[in-house]
């Protein structure tokens, strides 16, 4: 199973779980006879407030001047952001053929708003051995 896979499969499993205590408040807030609306605003307030965490994935580099896959979840990505933890330029692509790629320069980070539209794949590759590539992936 692949990162990617485990990913939506833990969201699956916490959106199951979160609807279940849903479900064990409302059966409470029934048998205290506390109307659900009474709450409602203080839980959209906290909702609101929450931190959202971005999903990280580290993707270490063994070889040098050698394309890697990094599988990406196929859907529910609101933006993302691609770094390399050492201070060496990388390039990446969307293309398995890697016949356009760009270049991230040594401490720069590249952020983008939207999901790449026609892959569920980045592949980077660096000219250094050894270093570590980083994805954080932000859910809708």
């Amino acid at each position: 199973m692949s990162y990617a896979e485990q990913i939506i499969l833990a969201e699956e499993m916490a959106n199951r779980v979160s609807a279940q205590v849903n479900e064990k408040i409302k059966n409470t807030l029934k048998q205290a006879k506390i109307g659900e609306a009474d709450i409602q605003s203080e839980h959209t307030k906290t909702e609101e407030a929450r931190p959202r965490f971005p999903h990280i994935i580290n993707h270490y580099l063994k070889n040098a001047n050698t394309w890697y896959e990094i599988m990406l979840p196929k859907t529910g990505i609101k933006s993302w952001s691609l770094g390399l933890r050492e201070n060496y330029d990388i390039n990446y692509c969307f293309e398995p053929s890697h016949s356009t790629f760009l270049t991230l320069k040594k401490g720069a980070v590249l952020t983008e708003d939207t999901a790449p539209n026609h892959t569920h794949a980045i592949y980077v590759k660096c000219s250094t051995a050894g270093v570590t590539v980083e994805v954080e992936l932000w859910r809708e």
